[in-house]
């Protein structure tokens, strides 16, 4: 009868994990991709609907920073 000498993966070493680590990695995600879609929506709401808030070269400049930062969150 062989002997399986292979190390067994990683799968298969420990218990199963708690739910509540599965629920938590869950819920911070979701509050990445929530920030995410509020810097987005700020970013598009600088640009077409603040006239007001200074010259249009500067709300450009800032409406796509905001967008920016929204793609590194939401990776």
């Amino acid at each position: 009868m062989p002997i399986d000498r292979r190390r067994p993966r990683l799968q298969d070493i420990g218990d199963e994990p708690d739910y509540r680590f599965t629920l938590a990695n869950e819920r911070t995600f979701l509050a990445w991709i929530r920030t995410a879609l509020s810097l987005l929506a700020g970013g598009v709401a600088v640009v077409q609907f603040l006239p007001d808030l200074g010259p249009r070269p500067q709300r450009l400049v800032l409406g796509f920073v905001l967008i920016a930062i929204a793609s590194l969150l939401a990776g």
